[in-house]
């Protein structure tokens, strides 16, 4: 059992590697690399007092490996910021957590807002895709409610706020994953969806 766990982990780790850290994106190469690894451990545990147990070794580094693929890529999430009305005409909102702002052009939502105070709490819905804890994309679903990614007419856009604490930049939405070293780092002025 811990020998058939060794070379599952052993499989993630491969994945992780080749895929998290080193962005291998298609998958022939990472898939070919795959099983040419498990060939090299079949040769490998052929050769030594394993022999017995090679197929169970290898088939546990295959299903580690392309299981990790599958379960690390892809993960959907929503995240639900707290953000105040700066402005009402066009839609800003802001934190006192990062130095971003969401301008957002919808209809409805103006028509929503309208009525509200400057300061007024916003509550921001964004689905955000991850690949190995890297955001691959980052969406603005819905703004005090109202549904601003299926509204044809709606855009937004995250802008740096130009008179922000510079070393505030690496925080904010669409920017946690700076604190994870695989991570590519982007610097964005805008971030338009």
């Amino acid at each position: 059992m811990v020998f058939v766990l060794l070379f599952f982990i052993l499989g993630l780790l491969t994945d992780f590697i080749s895929n998290g850290v080193f962005k291998i994106g298609t998958a022939w190469v990472w898939g070919t690399t795959y099983v040419g690894i498990a060939c090299i451990i079949a040769t490998e545990l052929l050769k030594s007092r394993w022999e017995p147990r090679t197929r169970y070794g290898v088939i546990a580094f295959l299903i580690g490996s392309f299981g990790g693929h599958f379960i690390m890529s892809g993960c959907h999430s929503t995240r639900v910021y707290s953000m105040a009305l700066a402005s009402s005409s066009p839609i800003t909102l802001r934190s006192d957590q990062w130095p971003q702002m969401l301008l957002v052009t919808s209809d409805k939502l103006s028509a929503d807002l309208a009525h509200r105070n400057p300061g007024d709490p916003v509550s921001v819905s964004i689905l955000v895709t991850t690949d190995y804890g890297c955001i691959h994309s980052f969406i603005v679903d819905q703004v005090a409610g109202i549904d601003v990614r299926l509204d044809p007419a709606a855009n937004w856009v995250w802008k740096t706020d130009p008179h922000a604490n510079a070393s505030a930049l690496s925080g904010g939405p669409g920017l946690e994953d700076h604190a994870l070293p695989w991570c590519p780092h982007k610097k964005h002025d805008a971030l338009i969806f």
